[in-house]
């Protein structure tokens, strides 16, 4: 009897323990970089990779690294925001070879490329925070939603991949 209320509480306490979600640090580059060495970037950094758009959306779980990474004089503690800290960020898509144009999908031939005819898709935390959307299910008492990532765009679509950009890193 002992024993199975020991291993019963043990197995409570352990499995509630294993369901709290660890914070991971993640930060924006202090170098600019063409595409085909993004990934080399982040990898500079121990226990850090070049990070997923979707490993870094939400910020809720992400502790920004100020001092990893590139701030303004208000960012404090947290990440900058605005046009001059967009970073090359991963897209999840196949890196098949042929141009992608659109961010989301351009990932400089799986950051192999420098090249000018290829796309990379790269972000920055929106410093405007009147820019709201109302969900499709909006009623008179909904709160609008603050969107908390860009795309940078040049001409209409993803930054060449012999330009020059930060890159978003984050924990392994």
């Amino acid at each position: 009897m002992k024993r199975s209320l020991s291993v019963g509480i043990c197995s409570l306490l352990c499995f509630a323990g294993a369901a709290v979600a660890q914070t991971r640090g993640f930060f924006l580059t202090k170098n600019a970089v063409q595409g085909n060495a993004a990934i080399q970037e982040c990898q500079k950094t121990p226990g850090y990779h070049m990070a997923s758009l979707w490993e870094i959306y939400s910020l809720s779980g992400l502790k920004y690294q100020p001092t990893l990474g590139f701030t303004f004089t208000d960012s404090g503690s947290g990440p900058p925001s605005g046009g001059e800290a967009t970073g090359w960020v991963r897209t999840g898509m196949a890196a098949d070879g042929l141009p992608q144009l659109q961010a989301g999908t351009a990932s400089c031939t799986g950051w192999t490329s420098n090249a000018s005819s290829q796309r990379g898709s790269a972000v920055y935390l929106n410093p405007h925070w009147d820019d709201l959307i109302y969900p499709a299910s909006a009623t008179t008492n909904t709160l609008p939603q603050v969107l908390p990532w860009k795309t940078a765009v040049s001409g209409g679509w993803a930054p060449q991949c012999n330009s020059s950009q930060k890159v978003w890193c984050v924990q392994d």
